[in-house]
């Protein structure tokens, strides 16, 4: 089950609805469940892995394209881009602009 999850957590990180509860009901389990498994078997929350695969897809696409840091975020599953900068410091220890220039 974890395998899979993981499996699905990557093909669907950029839908912004992706979390805990979606993959209780994907495989018909509860999302507590699934949490616990997740977590025992990983060392990490569903959430933050979800952050973490929304996070690296996002470090490509700040170094390989020219979007702006709005469309990556929206693109890459976040709710907004203040969302996505806060994550992306907690992270990086640095803001996404921060990050592109480093990489330049």
């Amino acid at each position: 089950i974890c395998m899979q999850c993981m499996r699905y957590i990557q093909e669907h990180y950029s839908d912004p609805g992706l979390s805990i509860t979606v993959l209780g009901d994907e495989f018909h389990m509860s999302p507590y469940y699934v949490s616990q498994l997740f977590k025992s078997k990983y060392g990490i929350s569903v959430p933050d892995y979800i952050t973490k695969i929304r996070i690296e897809h996002a470090k490509a696409d700040l170094v390989a394209s020219g979007k702006s840091v709005k469309d990556i975020a929206e693109e890459n599953g976040f709710v907004n881009s203040n969302v996505f900068i806060r994550n992306f410091k907690r992270y990086e220890a640095m803001t996404p602009g921060e990050y592109r220039k480093a990489k330049e």
